[in-house]
């Protein structure tokens, strides 16, 4: 009822948000989003600070329930509101966030040009802020694999072998293990079959080994692509079933 501790609590319906989102409650996460917004819709005092972190969490729900006008726009805000801030540095990780979710709507709906503007600006803030190594990956490999859509498959091998040091340096065995997966995927769209097998046979044990299911689907799926161009039919089939199995098992 103290007015004194809006703020703190309008980060708190925040922090609970995000508690929903990751337990995919997604409905739960935008009412809970929506009671902080009326703290600061009811009343006159400045809660930008908050705001920006509010904005940037409705901008990921909207993406996940495929709103996305309403996402791109909440991302806009929260940048906008940021740059009017008097500490920019305060808001630096959301920034980048921003610009990756921006980037990554931008892919889903086939603005390529638009999503690798995005990406390149998330990437030039982590060579600005060397603490955000894990949103520097996630940036490379998205715009990587952006350029690989592009059919720039040089591009793409360019950009997931400037990021494989920060990797073997300070990223996590899965990360590694998908990158190299990714580089394979651009061998194999240029017909370099020698390093798409050689990046394969170093990223595949890594990705089985951390079984995180969707870097799992996106190794058969190479596989798949591989066998197939070789009309090696009966591999690609067990490959999809083994996929028709891990998809089920995780809904």
């Amino acid at each position: 009822k103290d007015k004194k501790y809006y703020h703190d609590l309008i980060i708190s319906y925040c922090d609970i948000s995000v508690t929903y989102r990751l337990q995919n409650k997604l409905e739960l996460a935008l009412e809970t989003l929506y009671d902080g917004y009326e703290i600061i819709k009811n009343n006159n005092n400045d809660y930008s600070s908050a705001l920006i972190i509010l904005s940037s969490d409705l901008g990921i729900i909207y993406e996940k329930i495929k709103d996305y006008p309403a996402a791109i726009n909440m991302f806009k805000k929260s940048l906008d509101l940021i740059k009017k801030s008097d500490n920019l540095n305060d808001f630096n990780e959301i920034k980048i966030i921003c610009y990756i979710n921006i980037g990554n709507i931008q892919k889903l709906t086939n603005h390529h040009e638009v999503a690798c503007k995005s990406y390149a600006e998330a990437i030039k803030m982590t060579n600005q802020n060397k603490e955000f190594y894990q949103h520097k990956i996630i940036s490379n490999i998205n715009l990587g694999q952006t350029l690989y859509e592009m059919k720039k498959f040089e591009k793409a091998i360019d950009i997931y072998k400037k990021v494989l040091p920060i990797c073997k340096k300070i990223g996590s065995s899965m990360d590694l293990g998908f990158i190299y997966i990714l580089l394979s995927e651009a061998y194999l769209g240029k017909n370099d079959y020698e390093n798409y097998k050689h990046s394969m046979m170093k990223g595949k044990p890594k990705v089985i080994e951390a079984s995180y299911p969707n870097d799992l689907l996106y190794l058969n799926n190479i596989r798949c692509q591989y066998y197939l161009e070789k009309n090696e039919h009966k591999k690609a089939i067990r490959l999809y079933e083994d996929s028709i199995s891990i998809a089920k098992k995780y809904k």
